[in-house]
């Protein structure tokens, strides 16, 4: 992986990138499938004009279909996976942090494993929650530095920067007393309305 060569040959120790390609189901030790996401997997046909099996009543049995070759090629990137199969999706939205959905075709590999077998505790369900890791939106967030966090991470800088804001937090001076209202100063709804409307104004009065 530090000396990338574009003349590698497809199997030839390291780790191997690639696409689903048809064909090519070679048994491997770990397989990765990456971007998993609802809409991107099974990939969509891209239509023509020109495309005259894309009119109504002309498709015909034995026909090509992306979705169908999509299926197929999942197939084949399970029965290629030896030791170890490994599935991410993005599984929450970068901009309100909401659920979202994996692929159908992992939602179904999901449902049949829920359905067949169950966890080490015999619970139904379960096997999926024993296997399932839910990373952080962000790589510098503390689930990934906690002492008992299942999670692992190479971002050293970011577990460096956590050390220290530890030992600043565990140096700190102690915390302020709660702050008391001095009763012959008295705070009024109206100067607090002229404060909320006209900050630097109140600032420069009390100065």
């Amino acid at each position: 992986m530090q000396q990338p060569s574009v003349d590698s040959r497809f199997r030839a120790g390291g780790v191997t990138f690639c696409t689903l390609m048809p064909m090519r189901a070679i048994p491997f030790e770990a397989v990765c499938l990456l971007g998993m996401n609802d809409g991107d997997y099974p990939r969509r046909a891209m239509r023509s004009d020109f495309d005259l099996m894309a009119l109504p009543g002309q498709l015909r049995a034995g026909d090509r279909a992306r979705r169908d070759d999509d299926r197929q090629l999942m197939l084949e990137a399970l029965l290629s996976a030896r030791r170890m199969l490994y599935i991410s999706w993005a599984g929450r939205s970068v901009r309100d942090n909401s659920e979202q959905p994996p692929s159908v075709l992992v939602s179904q590999l999901r449902d049949y494993l829920a359905a067949g077998w169950t966890g080490e505790g015999g619970e139904e369900g379960s096997l999926l929650a024993q296997r399932s890791f839910q990373h952080p939106l962000q790589p510098f967030s503390r689930r990934y530095f906690a002492p008992d966090s299942p999670l692992r991470t190479y971002a050293r800088e970011w577990r460096a920067a956590h050390l220290l804001q530890a030992d600043a937090a565990a140096a700190a001076v102690p915390p302020l007393a709660p702050f008391v209202p001095d009763i012959q100063v008295p705070l009024t709804l109206a100067q607090l309305h002229s404060f909320v409307r006209h900050p630097a104004q109140a600032f420069s009065a009390a100065a």
